[in-house]
């Protein structure tokens, strides 16, 4: 009103009062407090079931390497849809750093940093065995396709700048580029899946595999954030506290993972352990 030159007639108090309003945050973890069968966090039987009927889709081949390795990594990671889509080829790899053996070891670029760039500040993550097969397939299946479809081998650096997600679109984009302006373009974040497309294949591999949920006897629904919030609360489940769970899912602080620990049915079974006799 001031800015419009309208307030001719607003007294000084109503400003007053206004300058101490604060807009409070949107109500955290309701999806995961709750335990919504079809937003919130998979039940045990279905999460297993989840992973079971992909290994066995693989198998028959109704499930592509693609689809798995996506449906795995979401399901390993608990990570968002714009971290794992700016995801590199080079950010795989198998290593002795961290646990004294050859682990498979995924450097993940952080999100919802303040400031924070394109692929700037990352956090590694370590996957077990048979994830991380299915990761290295994945990648040699993908530089197969992109050489095939350039007609050209990939030098070592140009392999490990291609997207570890690629979509055949940006293949054909990639064709109009030689030299050094291929380079960049691998560099840049247009080589990538836009998050919402990576997070469509995830929907489409957990359709693919035809799973009833024990809860509400239909179709499974799967997105990005019910496996977020799966990893979570299965962590808390095991016992892991506010700090651990937010290093997990990669939280810059606690005030988003109270939820995961507010709500565990188990803990009301190890509470009425303890306090039954006495009461």
């Amino acid at each position: 009103m001031r800015y419009l030159g309208l307030n001719g007639n607003i007294e000084d108090g109503v400003y007053k009062l206004t300058d101490q309003w604060r807009l409070s945050g949107h109500e955290k973890g309701v999806p995961v407090l709750s335990l919504d069968p079809e937003a919130g966090p998979f039940s045990t039987a279905e999460f297993e079931a989840i992973g079971l009927n992909a290994a066995h889709r693989y198998a028959e081949g109704i499930l592509t390497t693609e689809r798995y390795a996506t449906l795995l990594l979401y399901k390993s990671t608990g990570r968002r849809s714009e971290q794992l889509s700016s995801l590199k080829v080079k950010d795989f790899s198998v290593t002795n750093k961290y646990t004294g053996y050859p682990t498979y070891v995924v450097n993940i670029p952080r999100a919802k940093q303040n400031g924070g760039r394109f692929r700037s500040t990352f956090k590694a993550f370590g996957l077990v065995k048979s994830v991380g097969q299915i990761i290295e397939q994945h990648i040699k299946e993908s530089i197969a396709e992109v050489e095939f479809q350039l007609n050209r081998k990939l030098t070592a650096e140009e392999q490990g700048e291609l997207p570890l997600f690629i979509t055949a679109s940006v293949i054909e984009e990639a064709k109009k580029h030689t030299g050094i302006k291929f380079h960049e373009f691998l560099k840049s974040e247009l080589s990538h899946l836009t998050n919402a497309a990576l997070g469509s294949r995830l929907v489409t591999a957990v359709n693919q595999l035809k799973v009833i949920s024990e809860r509400t006897g239909e179709l499974i629904h799967g997105n990005p954030y019910r496996f977020r919030y799966t990893l979570g609360t299965r962590a808390a489940i095991e016992g892991a506290g506010v700090i651990t769970i937010a290093t997990l899912l990669d939280h810059s602080d606690t005030q988003n993972v109270a939820c995961y620990v507010a709500n565990v049915p188990e803990f009301a079974i190890e509470i009425s352990k303890i306090m039954n006799q006495p009461l």
